[in-house]
């Protein structure tokens, strides 16, 4: 771990400013850890970041240093873990969480990193609960579809 710091900041310190430039930074072992653009010693554009084991860990833009736009997670055996939208590095708008067979769990709108909106909880393909979040704390839950979309006057969340 402190091989990829070290090869990560000498990246950085090397770099004149403004210029943009490809960098790869690797663990002891020589494996990949990441790679993407930086400028002014910050990350921008498209990066992937590596599991130990080679595999992607998660994928996605940065903007002057912070994650934004959308993203996706990976577990160490490459199944998709999760997947959604940032804004100067917080989780923001709709993010899904999937299992190990790829289905969605559960889906949830969440602002500055906090559920904001709502979160529904899949079984298969249905909605088994729905709940409605501010600022993170939960003010109702619903085990019904049909009275959860008629009491939230919604269309079709799946």
């Amino acid at each position: 771990m402190q091989l990829f710091i070290i090869l990560f900041l000498s990246v950085l310190c090397l770099t004149p400013n403004g210029e943009k430039h490809y960098s790869k930074v690797y663990y002891a072992d020589g494996n990949i850890a990441c790679e993407g653009w930086v400028q002014d010693s910050k990350k921008v554009d498209f990066w992937i970041f590596y599991h130990a084991n080679g595999q992607v860990k998660n994928k996605g833009h940065y903007a002057l240093g912070y994650r934004e736009k959308y993203w996706h997670h990976y577990t160490n055996n490459g199944s998709l873990e999760s997947e959604g939208h940032y804004l100067k590095g917080k989780k923001n708008n709709w993010w899904s969480y999937y299992n190990s067979t790829g289905e969605v769990i559960h889906k949830c709108q969440l602002h500055n990193d906090v559920k904001n909106g709502y979160c529904l909880h899949f079984k298969g393909n249905e909605i088994v609960k729905a709940s409605r979040y501010s600022e993170g704390k939960k003010q109702q839950e619903w085990t019904d579809y049909t009275v959860f979309t008629r009491e939230n006057n919604l269309l079709n969340l799946r």
